[in-house]
C-alpha cells in the first residue's frame, strides 16, 4: 500500500509541475476538453498552452477541424511526429503553432484538403542519425496546401513529398538550413511550391526525383543547387532567382528529365555554367537572365532551345544541340491571301519543327543558330518547308 500511495503521489507532483501533459493519453479532446499529448481532436480547438515533451505522437485530427495553436509549441521527446493528420483528417486546418523535437515535425499521412497556416518545425530528427523531417507528406497526401510556415534545421530533410504525394502547394514560406535538402520530391507529379525562401541545407535547395510536372514558381533561392534527376518530365522553373546556384539536370537509371521549362527570373551561380544539362531533350530556357559565363553546359545529347537572347555561351562537355530561336512571324498565303495550313518546316536531317495552322501562322519560334558539340560548330540553321510534294 505505501509503494502504491508513493506512485499517486509522484504523478500528483508531475502534474503540479505542468510534465503531465507529456504523458500519452490517446483520448478524444478539443472544444472545452483540453488535449493532452497523443489524443485526437475531434472539434474545433485553441491551446491555452504548449505541450510536451511527448513521448509519442503529439496530436492527431479528425476531418474538418480546426486547430489554433495560438502561437504555442508542441514539444517531442525525439520519436514520432508533433502533429499527424492521415486519411481520417481530410479537410482538417492547423495554424499559428510550432513543433519540435520529434522524428517528423508534421505528418501529412494520406490526408487531402488539409491547409496549414503559419506553422513552424525545427530541429526535428535524429541529428545523429540523420533521419526525420521537418514535414513529412506520405502515402499519397494530396491536394494539401501549406501557406507562411518556416521549416528549419531538422535533421534531414525540410519538407519531404514522398510517393503519390501530388498536388499540394507551398505558398509564402521559408525552407532554410535543413540537413540534407531543403525540399525533396520523390516520385510524385504536379506539386508547387511558389514565392518562398530556399536558403541554406546540405545537398540542394530542391531535389526533384522522378517528380514530373513539379513546379517551382518565383521563388528566391540561395547557396544550393535546383537538381533534377530521373522521369522528372514537364518540370517548370518559372520566375525563380538563384543566388549562389545553379540549375542541374541528371539522368537517373537510365532516364533524363524530358521536355523542362526553365523561363523568366535570374540565375547568377557561385561558378559554372548557370544551367547543366545532361542527356535531357526538349528543354526550352526562355526570358531568362543568365548571370554566368558559360550560360549551358551540354553533353549525353543533351537538346536546349533558348529563346529571348541574342548570344549564349555554350560549354561541351560532350554531345549534345543548343538552338537560340526567335518568334518567326512567318504566315504562308496563297495568290488571294488566303491562309495555307499544313506547310511543315523541317531541319537539315528532317527533324519537324513547326507546321502552319488554318490562318497559315507557324505559331512557333524558328531557330536563327544552332551550335552542336562537341566543336562549338555554330551558324545559321538550313531550313526546309514543305506542303505536299512541293518544298523550299
Amino acid at each position: 500500500m505505501a509503494a502504491a500511495g508513493a506512485l499517486v503521489l509522484v504523478a500528483l507532483a508531475l502534474g503540479g509541475l505542468g510534465l503531465g501533459a507529456g504523458l500519452a493519453r490517446g483520448a478524444d479532446c478539443g472544444a472545452a476538453k483540453p488535449c493532452g499529448c497523443g489524443d485526437r481532436i475531434i472539434e474545433d480547438y485553441e491551446m491555452i498552452g504548449s505541450l510536451g515533451p511527448c513521448p509519442g505522437d503529439g496530436l492527431r485530427l479528425a476531418a474538418g477541424v480546426v486547430l489554433d495553436g495560438k502561437g504555442f509549441a508542441i514539444r517531442g521527446a525525439g520519436q514520432k511526429s508533433g502533429l499527424v493528420l492521415d486519411e481520417r483528417s481530410h479537410g482538417a486546418r492547423v495554424r499559428n503553432i510550432e513543433v519540435t523535437g520529434f522524428h517528423h515535425g508534421l505528418r501529412m499521412a494520406g490526408v487531402r484538403a488539409a491547409r496549414i497556416d503559419n506553422l513552424r518545425a525545427h530541429h526535428n530528427g535524429n541529428a545523429k542519425r540523420h533521419t526525420g523531417y521537418g514535414i513529412d507528406f506520405a502515402r499519397g497526401a494530396s491536394d494539401n496546401i501549406l501557406v507562411g510556415v518556416h521549416i528549419h534545421e531538422n535533421a534531414d530533410e525540410g519538407i519531404h513529398f514522398g510517393p503519390a504525394a501530388s498536388r499540394n502547394q507551398v505558398a509564402g514560406s521559408e525552407i532554410y538550413d535543413n540537413y540534407r535538402e531543403n525540399i525533396y520530391f520523390l516520385e510524385n507529379s504536379g506539386n508547387v511550391v511558389r514565392g518562398s525562401v530556399l536558403r541554406g541545407g546540405g545537398a540542394a535547395a530542391a531535389y526533384i526525383k522522378h517528380a514530373p510536372g513539379t513546379r517551382l514558381v518565383g521563388n528566391r533561392i540561395e547557396g544550393r543547387p535546383v537538381q533534377l534527376r530521373g522521369r522528372s518530365d514537364g518540370v517548370v522553373l518559372s520566375g525563380n532567382t538563384l543566388h549562389g546556384a545553379a540549375i542541374l539536370l541528371q539522368p537517373l537509371g537510365g532516364a533524363a528529365p524530358q521536355d523542362v521549362r526553365i523561363e523568366g527570373g535570374a540565375i547568377h551561380p557561385s561558378g559554372g555554367a548557370c544551367v547543366r544539362v545532361h542527356g535531357s531533350r526538349g528543354v526550352v530556357v526562355q526570358d531568362v537572365d543568365l548571370d554566368c559565363r558559360p550560360a549551358l553546359s551540354v553533353d549525353a545529347g543533351a537538346r536546349v532551345a533558348v529563346r529571348g537572347a541574342t548570344t549564349v555561351r555554350v560549354q561541351c562537355r560532350g554531345m549534345g544541340e543548343v538552338k537560340l530561336a526567335a518568334p518567326s512571324g512567318l504566315r504562308f498565303v496563297d495568290t488571294a491571301g488566303a491562309g495555307v495550313a499544313g506547310v511543315r518546316i523541317h531541319d537539315a536531317e528532317g527533324r519537324l519543327l513547326a507546321e502552319s495552322d488554318a490562318a497559315g501562322a507557324l505559331g512557333t519560334d524558328l531557330p536563327f543558330e544552332v551550335i552542336r558539340c562537341p566543336g562549338r560548330a555554330a551558324g545559321m540553321p538550313r531550313l526546309v518547308a514543305s506542303l505536299g510534294a512541293w518544298s523550299m
